[in-house]
């Protein structure tokens, strides 16, 4: 027990009193105690799971083995608004609490319940189904909550560029879709550095929940050539950029500029570079051997005529 001394505080007596606040500590000990021995089954982690769109996700929950009777389970998504995804009672799945949401759309496997495992099935899922999941598990002498985040992603369309001229400009349009979370359509040099202009983004959801991503950018002619248009998914790590060719004149697109530099370089651009690069060669050896056998041909002339007699 603790003492003070009563002279010491006042500077009178040193008669020695009880501190009146043991019993009070002792409690408090008493239920960090407690609280730390409930703690012990408990759990504190929550992993991210990330999906992709319409496809099965499986959240993981593992708890102490118990007997089955008695036990129950819960899985609810806390936000934006607690839903229930799935509760188990009295030895059985009970669909009939579970919000409209999940109807027909999560399972766990009750032949694992006596392993200790609770993780939860959920079927084609959707934008509508992120968020924060409790899984929550109690016997008859303890209980289990363990979080779950489910993000979903869906990855979105090789970036479409277009072009049309209205010199001294160039007006570039970029589309891109069926990607989720939602995303920003950027311009950037052939090297990868920011284009500083200003671009025109507008973005529109589809019914599933996926985003149609546009840009539009209008750069001095010549330019043109020289960017991308990029996308990016950070939830899983996509990059994907594409590139456009505008012919010079009216409204052309790269088909035009395609087409111009075929008819430069004639029947040649149509084969590869290795093919071209023989066909060269072969055309050097023949004229060195048509040169080579026109000279043996001169000295077996020369060789052959007759010589004149000298007087």
């Amino acid at each position: 027990m603790f003492w003070v001394r009563e002279g010491e505080r006042q500077g009178g007596s040193t008669h020695k009193q009880p501190n009146m606040n043991i019993p009070f500590q002792r409690r408090q000990n008493l239920l960090t105690l407690l609280s730390l021995l409930c703690s012990a089954h408990t759990g504190t982690g929550q992993a991210i799971n990330v999906a992709q769109l319409g496809q099965d996700v499986i959240l993981g929950c593992l708890f102490k083995p118990a007997p089955i009777k008695g036990l129950i389970i819960e899985w609810t998504l806390r936000e934006p608004e607690l839903r229930l995804a799935y509760s188990y009672h009295g030895g059985a799945a009970r669909p009939g609490f579970q919000h409209p949401q999940f109807q027909n759309r999560t399972a766990l496997e009750e032949s694992r319940l006596g392993l200790g495992v609770a993780s939860l099935r959920l079927i084609a899922v959707s934008p509508r189904d992120e968020g924060p999941y409790l899984c929550f598990v109690r016997s008859v002498l303890w209980k289990h909550e363990e979080m779950q985040e489910l993000q979903v992603a869906a990855p979105y369309s090789q970036p479409e560029v277009s072009c049309s001229t209205t010199p001294p400009s160039v007006n570039l349009n970029c589309s891109s879709g069926g990607g989720y979370p939602l995303s920003r359509l950027q311009w950037q040099w052939a090297n990868g550095s920011q284009y500083p202009g200003e671009a025109r983004n507008r973005s529109v959801a589809a019914s599933n929940g996926t985003y149609k991503l546009h840009s539009w950018l209008e750069v001095p002619s010549g330019l043109e050539w020289q960017l991308l248009c990029e996308v990016t998914n950070a939830r899983i790590n996509q990059s994907v950029a594409s590139g456009q060719m505008c012919g010079q004149g009216e409204g052309n697109t790269s088909t035009d500029r395609r087409r111009s530099n075929e008819s430069a370089c004639l029947n040649d651009c149509g084969q590869p570079a290795g093919r071209r690069e023989t066909r060269a060669r072969l055309v050097v050896i023949g004229s060195v051997l048509n040169l080579l056998l026109l000279l043996a041909l001169l000295a077996y002339i020369q060789k052959c005529r007759p010589v004149k007699p000298t007087v």
